[in-house]
């Protein structure tokens, strides 16, 4: 592979020679047979509709029309232009550089594995669900690979303190069980907003059409199936969704309104690696049917002809039961009923087994492997607040108070609620954060990224007195905007902003600077076996506090009556900056024993 992608990115160094930064057309009818003979979609897509987009400018302005529609045709096309000129000139640079060729090449074997072990019935649950057995190897011993260096690479932060990558992505949604941690908190936070809103829960399940299937569920070879991969049946997922999303957003004189909704999607595989979409959503109750009713149409169009006489095949609704389970004598939850599948497509943690019989653990490592070699995004929220507003609003809970402005009190006040909330019932916080974000608006805080230079400079001054000559050093710092490889600027985010009480407020939650230490292995080592052991010492010591408060609150209602007076107000928050404690494994059980 290597000395393929040498020879590419030659051959394109020798077919841009000459080519002028003028002519962005030329390079895009010059690079658009090259991303296509390779199958990169992406960057081929954005060629193609540079091109329409130009195509359409000229015979707009051929007709020579100054019709409103026309200028607003016109306009829309010269913003269009304007956005995938920058794009296609960053290919430009890119197809040159051998690294980029390794990188594309290196996801594009991986797909075309998988999608070769499909059609030679490899991948199929009599012989290795979901992803092949290549795939499987491949992507174990790429993950190790990675550990590795995450484990030697040492980073050193503004105050001093060192930590390997290893211990920086264990604190991120890198980690499978902070990943199912927040996943669950923002699923359940938004029932709890759903009920607060008197939203409807609805779970439905779409299904791709019989030709995109390798294999029946027995596990025999499926006659129909086209040799679709799993990444177009994603497509063909996304294209029934975008035109779901259309139709939601649009207003006519018929539907003068928009359907109001929110919930998570999970993309989940056959025991063939046909993906199937999982939809949780909260619904407007005068928009249920509607929604419903295009989601069906949509799910069912294509080849409708083989549902003659079937039902629930290809898409089935279900309506969120309210009241109390008789089953499990427990409230009926809409997050119960996707618990099962965070989990499955994540870690397998407290499930038994998947749907096939298989241990459930294993089989999430197969399932999260099907994910990355096949570039398929496993969850998304649909609507509601980002998630990124969330997490630095929890960073701006633990910044000290003298770092905060009179103007940006009421946000500092309220990222202290929220971060007070979160530790006791995050749930509830995520619920608070919707709310908030429904009446102040929240968005990014992004600057463009740029980094500081020092530059020295000799300079002779002459002392007005003895007439003596002297050579002093001047230091002069100078910002200038981060260019990454291929000569493009990049932006940072560094903070939110965010309305309140009719004023804006803009807070810098990224303070920190983070530079690579050169270190051997063993220094690494050290630094890492010395975090472990801090982190285990914080787990104990809020274990212990959690037993404290257990052990007050359970006393605190018989020392007040035998005082004769009520129970004192008791609550699990403290003030200290520790991290917040994740939804715990009772609860996460009770969720899926809902289902």
């Amino acid at each position: 592979m290597q000395d393929y992608c040498t020879i590419q990115a030659r051959a394109n160094i020798q077919r841009l020679r000459g080519w002028s930064m003028n002519d962005i057309t030329a390079a895009a009818k010059l690079l658009l047979p090259t991303m296509k003979a390779h199958d990169f979609e992406d960057e081929a897509k954005a060629l193609r509709d540079y091109l329409n987009a130009i195509n359409s400018k000229g015979m707009i302005l051929a007709n020579v029309s100054d019709s409103a529609k026309a200028h607003r045709m016109l306009e829309k096309l010269e913003n269009k232009i304007e956005r995938l000129t920058g794009v296609i000139i960053g290919l430009t640079k890119r197809v040159q550089d051998e690294d980029w060729w390794r990188r594309k090449m290196r996801r594009k074997q991986a797909q075309r594995i998988e999608q070769i072990s499909r059609e030679l019935h490899q991948v199929v649950i009599t012989k290795s669900a979901y992803c092949s057995k290549v795939g499987r190897r491949e992507w174990g011993r790429r993950q190790q690979l990675n550990m590795d260096m995450l484990e030697h690479t040492l980073m050193e932060n503004d105050d001093g303190e060192q930590y390997t990558l290893a211990d920086l992505s264990e604190t991120t949604v890198a980690n499978p069980m902070i990943r199912r941690t927040e996943l669950m908190v923002r699923i359940a936070g938004f029932e709890e907003y759903a009920k607060s809103k008197e939203f409807e829960g609805w779970f439905f399940t779409i299904t791709c059409p019989s030709k995109y299937h390798a294999a029946y569920k027995t596990g025999n070879r499926n006659d129909k199936f086209r040799g679709y991969s799993p990444r177009e049946c994603q497509a063909y997922l996304n294209k029934i969704w975008a035109q779901f999303r259309s139709k939601a957003q649009r207003e006519t004189k018929d539907k003068p309104y928009r359907w109001e909704y929110f919930g998570f999607r999970v993309t989940e595989p056959h025991h063939d690696g046909t993906p199937h979409w999982h939809l949780l959503l909260f619904i407007n109750p005068h928009h249920v049917r509607e929604v419903t009713e295009e989601l069906k149409i949509l799910s069912e169009r294509e080849d409708r002809q083989e549902l003659v006489g079937l039902n629930e095949v290809r898409f089935k609704a279900e309506e969120i039961k309210t009241g109390i389970n008789p089953k499990t004598g427990k409230e009926y939850s809409a997050a119960g009923y996707i618990a099962k599948y965070i989990a499955k497509n994540i870690d397998g943690e407290h499930v038994d087994t998947d749907l096939y019989g298989q241990d459930a653990k294993a089989s999430a490592k197969d399932i999260t492997a099907w994910a990355s070699r096949n570039g398929i995004r496993q969850f998304q929220q649909v609507g509601g607040p980002k998630v990124t507003g969330w997490r630095e609003l929890r960073k701006l809970a633990n910044m000290p108070i003298e770092d905060w402005k009179f103007q940006e009190m009421p946000l500092f006040n309220f990222a202290q609620k929220l971060n007070a909330i979160a530790k006791d019932n995050a749930p509830a916080a995520w619920k608070l954060y919707c709310e908030f974000f429904d009446e102040n608006g929240l968005s990014l805080l992004n600057i463009l990224n740029t980094i500081t230079e020092t530059l020295e400079s000799i300079e002779e001054t002459i002392s007005e007195l003895s007439g003596e000559i002297f050579t002093e050093t001047v230091t002069q710092e100078l910002t200038r905007p981060v260019i990454n490889a291929y000569g493009e600027t990049s932006e940072k985010m560094v903070g939110i902003i965010t309305s309140i009480n009719g004023e804006t407020i803009k807070k810098v939650s990224r303070t920190r600077t983070w530079t690579r230490v050169a270190a051997n292995n063993e220094q690494a080592a050290a630094v890492r076996q010395q975090r472990k052991a801090e982190r285990q010492a914080a787990a104990e010591a809020r274990a212990e506090a959690r037993a404290v408060a257990q052990a007050t609150k359970s006393e605190a209602p018989q020392a007040a009556e035998h005082n004769g007076a009520s129970a004192p107000p008791w609550t699990g928050v403290n003030n200290c900056t520790e991290p917040p404690t994740p939804i715990t494994q009772t609860l996460f059980k009770d969720l899926i024993q809902t289902a």
